[in-house]
């Protein structure tokens, strides 16, 4: 670009030269001169103007690229919408994936985090006071957190379809529990229970797992066992427990045959497997062995008769189930102490913080492409606001160019015609000088021969 600019200022600077140099013509070419020159001056004059016009169109391409080049192309930019554009991608990708979003989850996750912040901050106080864990309402909060898990981590489990109540029964300690009732897949109602332990940092070496609190230990012998000591205690566990109950069943009584079919009495009338028959082919009977009545079907005569004795049968028809306890499994991670009455290791806040749950893999793919997409996008905002300032600054700039470039060719134009038009007059004055000196010599020289 720079050598091309050069050539035509050249260009410009050697035709007005020209424009401005002197010339010398003999006597007997005056005319012809006169002529001559005028033509060149046309044609250069011409040139001039055809240069001034390209310097000018060459200027206005300088001034586009310009804006262009502070304009939105720059890497910057560029490399700005390719990140926006892939991170856009990556989260439609992982929006797709988590098509099984569940708002009810979600709004146990924000419950959740706010329930750890107060009970954490319950647990810091009784450590600090040194007073047991009842002391400062630590098992109110701990119970909520723990109602809350429960349905968190129990609703994703392939039989639950839908919860329909979950909360704390019973006042007493070693039966206290969480009742939950669900709608299993098949639609039918049914009852789990639950409860927790504390636990603190010990691992067992066995199963991996921590180890509850021991409730007749005292480790640092301050009056309060290690289950209660906010000191010792880092979480709570969730247990499941194994209900027993006490059934009360309600029967009826069938007449049944040997071959499976039953025989019903409706309204007097006597139906087997549902067909109805004549009463005079029933004939009710009476077993003094058993005490039980029972009814003889005859059909057919001679040859052709047929007989069948139906049997009276108890058929459990429903049953009351009374829940009268749990049993003691004591198993609870290698616990044989009372914490063993509570139930087997079910789910942990620990467990949830560290996202030991289907959901929270799902959730934690789609939140990651969500976060990322969200950053990407406010730095796209920021540096198209940005670029979108340049692009104007830099359009201003090119217009105040193009102004003195115009100014700058009108005035190539003038000064080159004020030249021409000078020289045009010098070259007459002189060419009337050289006829006018001409004509005297001419006239000297005749009257001389005279």
């Amino acid at each position: 670009m720079k050598k091309k600019m050069d050539n035509i200022l050249k260009g410009v600077a050697g035709a007005g030269a020209a424009l401005g140099g002197a010339s010398a013509f003999s006597a007997n070419d005056v005319v012809y001169a006169a002529e001559i020159e005028q033509e060149q001056r046309e044609e250069e004059l011409e040139e001039l103007e055809e240069q001034a016009v390209e310097l000018a169109s060459f200027s206005d391409s300088l001034i586009e690229e310009d804006a262009n080049d502070k304009a939105l192309t720059t890497s910057e930019y560029e490399e700005a919408v390719q990140n926006f554009s892939e991170a856009k991608s990556e989260y439609e990708e992982a929006l797709k994936n988590f098509e099984e979003r569940d708002q009810y989850l979600e709004d146990l996750i924000d419950a959740i985090d706010k329930q750890r912040v107060i009970v954490e901050d319950a647990k810091n106080k009784i450590a600090a006071n040194r007073v047991a864990a009842n002391a400062n309402n630590y098992y109110d909060y701990a119970d909520e957190l723990a109602n809350l898990l429960i349905k968190y981590s129990f609703y994703q489990e392939d039989g639950v379809k839908e919860i329909t109540y979950s909360d704390w029964s019973s006042d007493d300690y070693f039966v206290n529990h969480v009742r939950v009732e669900y709608i299993d897949n098949e639609g039918n109602a049914q009852v789990a229970y639950f409860d927790y332990v504390t636990a603190g940092t010990e691992i067992d070496a066995t199963t991996g797992l921590e180890k509850a609190l021991y409730t007749d230990r005292d480790t640092n012998r301050n009056g309060i066992t290690d289950n209660d000591d906010g000191a010792l205690i880092d979480h709570i566990v969730v247990v499941k427990k194994t209900p027993k109950y006490e059934y009360e069943y309600e029967y009826a009584y069938e007449y049944k045959s040997e071959d499976g079919s039953t025989l019903e009495i409706i309204d007097g009338d006597y139906y087997i497997d549902g067909k109805e028959v004549d009463d005079d082919d029933i004939d009710k009977k009476y077993d003094w062995m058993t005490g039980k009545s029972y009814y003889k079907y005859t059909t057919g005569k001679g040859w052709n008769k047929s007989t069948e004795y139906f049997y009276e049968t108890e058929v459990e028809i429903g049953k009351t189930a009374t829940l009268v306890g749990f049993e003691g499994e004591n198993h609870f991670i290698n616990r044989i102490d009372d914490f063993g009455m509570k139930g087997v290791r079910y789910f942990s806040e620990k467990d949830y913080a560290d996202g030991r749950d289907d959901y929270s893999d799902k959730r934690k793919e789609f939140k990651e492409a969500e976060e990322e997409w969200e950053s990407e996008s406010e730095k796209f905002s920021e540096i198209e606001s940005t670029s979108i300032s340049e692009s104007a600054s830099a359009v201003e700039s090119a217009s105040a160019s193009e102004s003195a470039s115009a100014s700058e060719s009108a005035s190539a134009v003038e000064s080159a015609s004020a030249s021409e038009s000078a020289s045009a007059v010098e070259s007459a004055s002189a060419s009337e000088s050289a006829s006018a000196s001409e004509s005297a010599s001419a006239v000297e020289s005749a009257s001389a021969s005279e």
